[in-house]
């Protein structure tokens, strides 16, 4: 837990602007999340995370689209 406070303190960002990828819940989804911070689960369908994929492949295109929005 200690390290997701440390990059949300030392980037400046807000939480809610930070997305964690992980496959696991305990470990990757929940921590982050409790945090403020967006989550992508991968590999397996994660109620509690913000998006799941199947594939980490997929992920190309999640941020490709994201980035076209957000420039």
């Amino acid at each position: 837990g200690i390290a997701y406070d440390y990059i949300i303190e030392k980037t400046g960002v807000q939480a809610k602007n930070h997305v964690y990828i992980g496959d696991r819940k305990k470990q990757d989804i929940l921590p982050p999340k409790s945090r403020g911070m967006q989550t992508i689960s991968v590999w397996s369908e994660i109620s509690e995370a913000n998006l799941s994929l199947q594939s980490v492949y997929e992920l190309k295109n999640i941020f490709k689209d994201s980035f076209a929005r957000t420039f």
